[in-house]
């Protein structure tokens, strides 16, 4: 039985090394795509900074550049909030009795409305007013805020009911993000999703986004994607929309990686969202502010440096501890090792700046069909140094494999096919070459102990 096959081995081999120049062809062809994809974006919350910055007394100019110094490229910006704006002094919000008790000098008739808003004087710059008031009207309804006549001071009337009022999501402020881009860092959209979203709600968004500079990319808040809409009849045509809007303005999606790090946060439309942007889309990792908690700054920083280093993450949405290291302000603790992983990472080659994003790469189907082809004649191989078969049947099976194979590599979708191949080849190829190591041996003559 040692000779009866031997010509179909010879074959077996000969496949398998043409099946190995094919794959590393393909892998020559990869590593250069992947050269292509080496600028990390390092990204904070705008706010949470600006405050965290503010009590340890830094003003706004000296806490954007000590981010800069970190290493820091972009900024996250959220919708507002009209507490959010209340809280800043940007505007006043006023229940109706207080408004009747200390601005009777407003002579405001209409007192029909739960609360009011009110802006600056006008004939001043207002960065803040007019947008609030577009934004709660597309969240409210037209009949549940108005522009009150006033000739001293913009005044707003609002029907609504607290805590949510308060809290809700209003839209993205364009005097806020281009303030971050006026410091020459990139404005990362972090929008929330309408209730009831229509095309001209989220032209509404994306025509206000254009007035935004700097603008790297869009990642999404919430339980949904900007466009979805849970109506079977509107959810394709209103993420179709959403997927054209962000084409039309070269605008990349970014996902946030889960916790079990195989996937992403999970958010309704994210999947269809992102086949209609043909995958431009770039990896977010965003550790959570409990864990981060947990561990000391040196293993935070080395956890962001693996992420990027391993799994081709390319967005850095750096969380923020909340108490201060032993000898420094909070502001410098995190700032400190978030500036440790950008040593880390220009140290290894990797840039700072606007996140590359991995094209779309599909091998040969040709040079996959080969490979796979090429990894069955590897199985039968290893099959045959255990339980040696005659050549004839040897050729039957080749000849089945390599159709099976070779056509799998070409129809299949997805990564199931090339999975099952890989677990394949890396059990095969270790039992093989053990064989072949134990067949060389039994021939040698081995005379000393």
């Amino acid at each position: 039985m040692e000779y009866t096959n031997k010509r179909s081995k010879t074959l077996m081999i000969i496949a398998i090394l043409i099946g190995l120049l094919c794959a590393v062809y393909m892998c020559v062809q990869r590593y250069y795509v992947e050269q292509k994809n080496t600028t990390i974006e390092m990204a904070l919350d705008y706010d949470a900074i600006l405050a965290m910055a503010r009590n340890d007394g830094y003003d706004t100019d000296t806490a954007l550049e000590k981010c800069r110094e970190a290493g820091i490229t972009s900024f996250t910006i959220y919708d507002s909030t009209l507490n959010k704006l209340t809280q800043r002094g940007d505007l006043s919000l006023i229940t109706k009795l207080g408004f009747k008790l200390y601005y009777p000098q407003f002579d405001i008739s209409d007192l029909s409305y739960d609360y009011y808003v009110i802006g600056k004087p006008k004939g001043s710059k207002d960065a803040y007013f007019d947008e609030v008031c577009i934004d709660l009207k597309k969240r409210l309804g037209n009949k549940n805020v108005k522009i009150l006549d006033n000739p001293q001071y913009r005044i707003m009337g609002v029907r609504g009911v607290m805590p949510t009022l308060g809290e809700m999501n209003l839209g993205i402020l364009t005097a806020d993000a281009n303030e971050i881009a006026s410091h020459g860092f990139h404005v990362i959209l972090r929008p929330t999703n309408y209730s009831n979203v229509t095309k001209n709600k989220i032209e509404s968004f994306f025509d206000r986004a254009d007035t935004i500079q700097n603008v790297s990319g869009i990642m999404f808040v919430g339980k949904e994607v900007l466009g979805y809409n849970p109506d079977p009849a509107m959810h394709k045509e209103m993420l179709d929309y959403t997927a054209e809007c962000l084409k039309k303005r070269n605008l990349p999606f970014y996902m946030i990686e889960s916790v079990n790090q195989l996937q992403y946060n999970t958010q309704d439309g994210m999947y269809d969202l992102a086949g209609l942007l043909n995958y431009d889309t770039g990896r977010v990792y965003a550790m959570a502010k409990e864990e981060l908690e947990k561990i000391s700054p040196e293993e935070a920083a080395m956890r962001y440096y693996i992420s990027d280093l391993e799994r081709n993450v390319r967005i850095n949405l750096f969380a923020l501890y909340k108490k201060p290291a032993h000898g420094r302000s909070l502001t410098d603790t995190n700032l400190k090792y978030i500036s440790d992983v950008s040593n880390k990472l220009k140290d290894r080659g990797y840039h700072l700046g606007k996140a590359s994003i991995l094209p779309a790469y599909y091998p040969n189907k040709i040079l996959l069909a080969i490979v796979a082809a090429a990894a069955v004649c590897g199985f039968l191989l290893t099959f045959n140094l255990l339980f040696p078969f005659a050549d004839k049947y040897n050729y039957i099976f080749m000849l089945i494999g390599i159709l099976a194979a070779g056509g799998g590599a070409v129809i299949a979708k997805g990564a199931l096919f090339l999975q099952v191949m890989a677990v394949g080849c890396a059990t095969a190829t270790p039992v093989a070459s053990i064989l072949i190591l134990l067949d060389w041996w039994k021939k040698k003559n081995i005379t000393k102990n």
